[in-house]
C-alpha cells in the first residue's frame, strides 16, 4: 500500500521557541533603545503564550494589537507585522536534518502536513521545502483536532503522523487506529508531557533518521 506520512510543524521540523526568541529580539531592538531590549523582548514572548494559552495557537493580529498596546507605538503595526512574515528568519530555525530527512522520505512515500496555527503564517514556514509535500496533503487548522476524523478516514494510503505531542498522537490514533504514530521526542515538550493512559505511539525517537526507519520498515 502507498504510504503518507504527515508531519507537525512547531517543535517537529522547526525550532518553535528559538525562532520566537530571535524574532522578538528582532522587533524589541527596531522598537526601543538598546537597554530596553531584553525586557520588550519579554513582554513580546508573555503576550504570545498568553495568546497560545487562551486560542491554542498564535495569533498574529491578536499578537500585533496586544503588544503594540503594552508598548504604545500603535505606528509600528506594519513592521512588527513584516517581522511576523519574514521567510528568512523562519528558514534559519528550521532544525538542521529537516531537508536531508524530506529527502529520504519522499523516495518512501507521499509528504504531507497536520499544523495547528493560522493558515498564512504556518505556510510560510514552508517556503523552503514546500516542493517536498504533496499539496493535496497539506492540512493546517486552527484547532487540528476538528480535522482529524476526515484526514485519518483515508483508506488509500498507510498513514503515519509525526508529532512532538503525546496529545494529538492519541487524538489521532482514536480517529483510526491503524495510524501509525510517531513521537519526536525532541524540543521544549520531550519531558513535560503527561502519560496518557492506554496510549502508548506505535514509534518515539529522538531524530529524524530514527522516524525514516520507522516509515521505511513498517
Amino acid at each position: 500500500m502507498k504510504k503518507l506520512v504527515l508531519l507537525d510543524i512547531d517543535h517537529t521540523l522547526f525550532d518553535t521557541q528559538l525562532y520566537r526568541n530571535a524574532l522578538f529580539g528582532k522587533i524589541a531592538s527596531v522598537l526601543v533603545d538598546a537597554e530596553h531590549v531584553e525586557d520588550t523582548s519579554k513582554l513580546a514572548e508573555k503576550v504570545c503564550s498568553d495568546i497560545i494559552s487562551k486560542r491554542g495557537y498564535f495569533d498574529t493580529e491578536e499578537f500585533i494589537k496586544q503588544f503594540i498596546k503594552h508598548i504604545g507605538r500603535e505606528e509600528m503595526a506594519s513592521i512588527i507585522r513584516e517581522f511576523l512574515i519574514n521567510k528568512v528568519l523562519m528558514e534559519d530555525h528550521l532544525y538542521s536534518d529537516v531537508i536531508p530527512s524530506l529527502k529520504e522520505l519522499e523516495k518512501l512515500g507521499k509528504i504531507g502536513i497536520l499544523s495547528q496555527g493560522e493558515d498564512a503564517y504556518q505556510r510560510a514556514k514552508l517556503s523552503s521545502f514546500e516542493h517536498f509535500l504533496h499539496p493535496d496533503f497539506i492540512f493546517i487548522a486552527k484547532d487540528k483536532k476538528n480535522i482529524m476524523k476526515t484526514i485519518f478516514s483515508n483508506k488509500d494510503y498507510k498513514m503515519y503522523f509525526v508529532d512532538d505531542t503525546l496529545e494529538m498522537l492519541y487524538h489521532a490514533f482514536l480517529q483510526n487506529k491503524n495510524v501509525i504514530t510517531i513521537w519526536m521526542k525532541w524540543g521544549r515538550l520531550a519531558d513535560n508531557q503527561k502519560e496518557i493512559p492506554w496510549f502508548r505511539p506505535a514509534a518515539t525517537v529522538y531524530n529524524f533518521d530514527q522516524a525514516i526507519e520507522v516509515v521505511k520498515n513498517t
